[in-house]
């Protein structure tokens, strides 16, 4: 089977864990796998852009953004064209992206089966949280693609059952749902004392969250149990970056938390290891993204169970088919600080009971095969089952 990857993101952003991990492993069962759209960051300044372009966005932000993406089809044809026409796939698969449409266009024009590899809906994302897209401009473009794919797999039956519900004249038996995963040889835990000496955290509990700092990530149970508790021996470390990490940070000051809850940055896969190995439990606690559900499948979620941490997970979605409460985790209600406070109470004062929790977490993912190594069998059998009906 030779399979061509359409996957438009930066190796510096938060889907590269997702990408990295699941081609190394689906390489492995293709004959062939030719990728194209990943690339490494880099800085775009702004004197290189053109003065009417930058005249522009700074009075239409939102048109600009839907126009640059759309035009940006026509600038990566050319070469998109070359190397699908050497790769000569069987199956086209493609990570969903707003506005692009040439694997849409090269599925049609070469009759080559798309696979749509769903993280969420761009048009319903484009209402909810403010991002760039017009909205029915987005939903004009989705819906036509989910139409016109042989099949779709999302991360979570959420998702799945969103687009479903949304886009009710589409086959529903053409969408799959495939998890995220974690690459459990990378994330074995080193032994968390010499770990916790190391970071300079000795002689500590530590509560941790690693993350992007998102609309969706609920860091104020965090914040509402460290007043709570108020433990000299309990540490929040919250490592990473995003747009609502500074409204965190200034609560935490105002509310004379600094010196239990510690913001780090983004730091480096080697460095993160550390750290997570350091940890006693860690935050997978979410905000509603889809209607009243968590439309999710996080990375984090896996890393931190194949690390052997105690998981606090909000009940709802995709973590109420993998935590099961006091066995490999907690499930905290929606906005419940206190049963996140009791829960780190509770393991605080119970070893045993932290230790039991964390080998079970480590277990899950092994026994469910919530690893990249899963996630790519998983698509592989969909590209198969297409094949198989041509």
């Amino acid at each position: 089977m030779k399979v061509f990857y359409f996957a438009y993101i930066v190796f510096a952003d938060g889907p590269n864990s997702h990408a990295r991990g699941f081609i190394s492993f689906f390489s492995k069962y293709v004959e062939r796998l030719d990728i194209i759209g990943i690339r490494q960051a880099s800085k775009r300044f702004w004197q290189t852009v053109p003065k009417w372009k930058r005249f522009f966005k700074r009075l239409q932000p939102d048109i600009y953004y839907d126009l640059n993406k759309l035009l940006a089809n026509i600038g990566c044809l050319f070469k998109e064209y070359k190397e699908l026409k050497q790769c000569k796939p069987d199956i086209i698969i493609f990570r969903y992206e707003l506005y692009k449409l040439t694997p849409f266009l090269f599925s049609m024009l070469y009759k080559i089966p798309l696979v749509l590899e769903a993280n969420g809906s761009a048009a319903y994302e484009s209402n909810k949280f403010g991002t760039h897209g017009n909205q029915r401009l987005a939903g004009f473009f989705e819906k036509r693609i989910l139409r016109h794919a042989e099949a779709v797999y999302t991360v979570s039956n959420v998702l799945k059952n969103y687009f479903i519900k949304a886009y009710d004249n589409i086959d529903p038996s053409k969408y799959y749902t495939v998890p995220n995963g974690v690459d459990v040889k990378k994330m074995t835990p080193m032994d968390k004392e010499k770990a916790k000496q190391e970071i300079g955290f000795s002689d500590t509990f530590i509560v941790g969250f690693v993350g992007s700092f998102a609309p969706w990530h609920d860091i104020d149970i965090l914040i509402q149990s460290a007043e709570k508790l108020r433990s000299k021996r309990i540490k929040y470390l919250l490592i990473g970056a995003g747009r609502k990490k500074e409204y965190y940070m200034n609560r935490v000051t105002r509310k004379r938390l600094d010196r239990t809850v510690i913001f780090l940055d983004p730091m480096s896969h080697e460095k993160i290891h550390l750290y997570l190995s350091a940890m006693d439990m860690t935050s997978a606690l979410s905000l509603p993204t889809y209607g009243d559900d968590f439309h999710g499948s996080p990375i984090k979620l896996f890393e931190y169970m194949a690390m052997q941490k105690v998981v606090m997970a909000t009940k709802f979605g995709q973590f109420m088919e993998i935590i099961r409460d006091h066995y490999n985790g907690f499930l905290i209600d929606l906005k419940d600080a206190l049963q996140a406070e009791k829960a780190i109470s509770e393991c605080y004062h119970n070893p045993e009971l932290l230790n039991v929790l964390g080998n079970n977490a480590r277990k899950t993912i092994i026994e469910k095969d919530l690893t990249w190594d899963g996630n790519a069998k998983r698509v592989f059998n969909i590209c198969t089952h297409l094949l198989e009906k041509e």
